[in-house]
């Protein structure tokens, strides 16, 4: 094949998207999404500004760009599919939504993602140079929470660096930092073989753990490197490893300790202790988690008067005494698994009879006490209540009068005075009735005494 013939091929491949933006202001993909503008060029996509035909809302599309190289292609195309996946499976609100998924006319994936306004972190620092390290921690502490989720996810981002950080604007003015780039994240723990082949030594070198360069399997602890190399960024100014070359920044990296922040002037003693722990050599000597490093991270700032975020969250409730009801990404994360059930023994309910043991045993009713004292007080006002309505409490009853309490009537309970209460009142005393006269009958008439018995003849 001639020169001409190949240049024909390669301009036949390229798409409407590697045009000029009027040129791309009516590429639709997949009759739902109109291209508006371009937004970013990178090596190997493009980031357009976009507009859901149907919904009318605006979006960001992400695609390979026209003129990368056919060889390099299915790989390009593979890794943007890796992207998706990783985002879709963390969802938090410091990382990127991805809204959709595709594939243009010529084959290749495209992904939907919302549209940010804002800046990245490394425009920020370009534009408005280092930070004091309170403001550096509450802008970072939202990304650390993020990443605990996709490591919770499973899920390890291997490329984090100011320009994979957006300071996002929300519509009520806040900051919300994202991450927005998860074109080289891999599983933690990979089920088969791993998503990305393109080579062992992946990511921007400057922020780069010592794991990825040598090629050794790379863990959490790579996002804590680089996460921590970020951080030292954004208070000195500068990454703690600078080199002319690659092979000198790479030295630098596998040997040399960066120079301490409390020597520079920008910290204390305490802040960069907690720097330089996640800038060690060895992943075992490093934080094991960003819930350790955010925690800690979090206690310094409140300890200098910071109580929340960039974004307005706790730190007190994210951070140091997170809430007993956590998020499903902090319950799969290793270093947030509740303590075992053993520590806690479950309290076994018994009752009157247990059918395991076949034993009788009483019921035990500790949990709440008040409860029977309650039922006990409101048995015996009951109680009272009926005895005092029963009995009637029409006159004060004399404690040696014992007759008067029994309920029922009879002849010898009949109400009479004595002669000592008669004389008190001026009355006449009651005299007994002559021997063989009547008692007073029921009804109040008199019954005739008998007379006498008749002689025998």
């Amino acid at each position: 094949m001639s020169d001409s013939e190949r240049s024909e091929g390669q301009q036949a491949h390229r798409t409407r998207l590697d045009r000029r933006p009027l040129a791309t202001a009516d590429e639709v993909l997949d009759g739902k999404y109109r291209l508006l503008r371009p937004l970013k060029r990178g090596s190997m996509g493009e980031l357009f500004a976009a507009e859901n035909i149907t919904l009318g809302v605006r979006v960001a599309v992400k695609v390979i760009r026209a003129d990368v190289n056919p060889d390099s292609r299915a790989e390009l195309a593979r890794r943007l599919v890796q992207e998706a996946h990783a985002a879709f499976l963390v969802d938090h609100p410091a990382v990127i939504r991805m809204l959709d998924a595709g594939t243009t006319p010529e084959g290749d994936p495209y992904l939907v993602m919302e549209l940010l306004r804002g800046q990245t972190l490394g425009a920020s620092l370009a534009e408005h140079g280092p930070v004091e390290p309170a403001q550096a921690i509450r802008v970072l502490l939202p990304i650390a929470h993020g990443l605990l989720a996709a490591h919770a996810c499973g899920v390890i981002h291997r490329d984090l660096k100011p320009n994979n950080v957006f300071l996002a604007r929300t519509r009520d003015g806040r900051v919300q930092p994202k991450i927005i780039d998860f074109g080289l994240a891999r599983a933690l723990v990979p089920p088969g073989p791993r998503i990305t082949q393109m080579g062992n030594a992946m990511g921007s070198p400057t922020y780069m753990a010592p794991e990825q360069i040598g090629g050794d399997n790379v863990t959490e602890q790579a996002d804590i490197w680089g996460f921590s190399v970020m951080l030292y960024e954004m208070i000195c100014g500068e990454p703690p490893f600078v080199g002319d070359t690659l092979e000198d920044l790479f030295r630098q990296i596998l040997g040399d300790p960066p120079k301490s922040l409390r020597t520079l002037g920008r910290t204390d003693e305490q802040l960069w202790a907690i720097i330089a722990k996640g800038l060690r050599k060895e992943p075992a000597e490093r934080w094991q988690s960003m819930r350790e490093l955010g925690s800690a991270l979090a206690a310094w700032l409140v300890e200098h008067g910071h109580h929340e975020d960039i974004c307005g969250a706790s730190l007190e409730s994210v951070w140091i005494r997170p809430a007993r009801r956590v998020h499903k990404s902090d319950v799969l994360a290793a270093d947030a698994v509740p303590e075992p059930a053993a520590t806690r023994p479950r309290r076994r309910r018994r009752s009157f009879s247990d059918i395991s043991t076949g034993r009788w045993t009483p019921m035990q009713l500790r949990r709440r006490p008040w409860l029977l004292l309650g039922l006990a007080g409101l048995a015996a006002l009951t109680l009272g209540a009926a005895l005092a309505g029963y009995l009637g409490a029409a006159r004060p009853v004399p404690l040696g009068d014992w007759r008067s309490l029994w309920p029922w009537p009879s002849a010898s309970s009949a109400p009479r005075a004595s002669a000592a209460e008669a004389a008190s009142d001026g009355r006449p005393a009651p005299s007994s009735p002559p021997a063989g006269t009547g008692s007073p009958a029921a009804d109040g008439a008199t019954e005739p005494a008998p007379g006498p018995a008749p002689a025998p003849p």
